[in-house]
């Protein structure tokens, strides 16, 4: 009795360390981790295109590119960023 209660214990604090601490990201080898607070995992070689932040991701050896839009925002009123995934998300129209 007195030992199951030992490991019922201990395995309460475990658990509690892990979500105090937060649990460890397993990474696959030569992957990588990106987006906010790195929550999403890509395999090497993989690109991700996304549409908030407008940007593309490519996972090569476990660095991450980041290729931004290359046009500016138009310096006129009622101009919005198309909907979609870049590289549509950089592209603007007129709307009022």
């Amino acid at each position: 009795m007195h030992t199951s209660t030992v490991v019922v214990i201990a395995i309460c604090l475990l658990l509690i360390s892990d979500v105090v601490y937060g649990a460890r990201k397993k990474v696959p080898k030569d992957g990588c981790l990106v987006g906010k607070k790195g929550r999403r995992r890509m395999r090497d070689g993989q690109t991700v295109n996304s549409r908030f932040p407008c940007q593309q991701w490519h996972c090569s050896k476990g660095q991450v590119k980041v290729t931004n839009c290359t046009t500016k925002r138009p310096n006129l009123p009622c101009m919005n960023p198309m909907p979609g995934k870049f590289p549509t998300c950089c592209k603007y129209f007129y709307l009022c």
